[in-house]
């Protein structure tokens, strides 16, 4: 049982997870073909200001990497550049001599409701830069700007069974730029991948949802399953309580457009 409190109000349209044939497919380990320094599991997720997204990935080498995030309203433009912070994953511990690095970058100066293109830069040797694949997402809209706000809210999902690759499947189609009715943002109400401290199990899960981290704001609260550990190393919310370890996914709120939304975990 999920052990959170979430309260939705004013004017929404709520996207009604389906039950579809499975197409998304988890790896062993979720880390299969990741080349070392390569950013991995890139996920956003709103600020607590307009006109910002925060950014975070992983990626795994020796040595930490300068990595930071080219962004713009155009993909051949790209022209702002938001600087990482990098810091040792305490959680996540390998079996081999490398380390799995967690970045963390806020983007700002966001035009409301605009199309904001994005990659990930690593500086590697000789000043060269190396580039993720561009992809895109939306800024938040300003106060009351839209009317119809499209989201997702689900919970205890987990992963490697038939209902978390059919939760992540048809959200994977609802994120395509191919979709008629794009999510504005996803809400996971607890509970997300069951770790009970195995990392296989949480990079299995992000790598089976990575369309939808990558490309939509992904908003959680802890349930009872949940670390809260993992969730604030990985998806920190903006909570009134930052930096207070142990709280920032407990209680936070945002808005978007017409709709607020509050969320309330008491599990600890």
């Amino acid at each position: 049982m999920m052990s959170n409190f979430i309260s939705i109000r004013l004017s929404v349209v709520l996207i009604i997870i389906s039950i579809i044939s499975i197409q998304v497919k988890a790896s062993s380990d979720g880390l299969e073909g990741i080349r070392k320094n390569e950013p991995y599991h890139v996920r956003i997720s709103f600020s607590n200001q307009l006109g910002t997204m925060n950014m975070g990935w992983n990626s795994i080498s020796a040595t930490a990497q300068k990595q930071f995030v080219e962004y713009g309203r155009y993909p051949g433009e790209l022209k702002h550049s938001a600087p990482a912070q990098v810091e040792e994953s305490q959680l996540e511990k390998r079996n081999d001599s490398l380390i799995t690095w967690v970045y963390s970058a806020r983007m700002g100066g966001l035009a409301p409701s605009s199309k904001i293109y994005y990659r990930i830069a690593t500086l590697i040797e000789n000043g060269k830069l190396e580039h993720t694949p561009t992809r895109y997402f939306y800024s938040k809209p300003e106060a009351n700007a839209i009317k119809n706000v499209r989201f997702a809210a689900y919970g205890d999902q987990g992963e490697r069974n038939e209902g978390a690759f059919q939760v992540a499947n048809q959200l994977t189609k609802l994120v395509s730029p191919h979709s008629s009715s794009p999510l504005h943002f996803a809400l996971h109400v607890g509970d997300l991948a069951y770790t009970f401290e195995n990392f296989t199990k949480w990079n299995v899960w992000s790598s089976m949802m990575s369309e939808v981290l990558s490309t939509t704001p992904y908003m959680v609260t802890a349930g009872n399953r949940d670390e809260i550990a993992i969730l604030e190393e990985r998806l920190p919310m903006p909570s009134p309580y930052q930096p207070m370890k142990g709280h920032q996914n407990m209680y936070f709120e945002f808005d978007y457009g017409h709709v607020a939304v509050v969320t309330i975990s008491y599990f600890e």
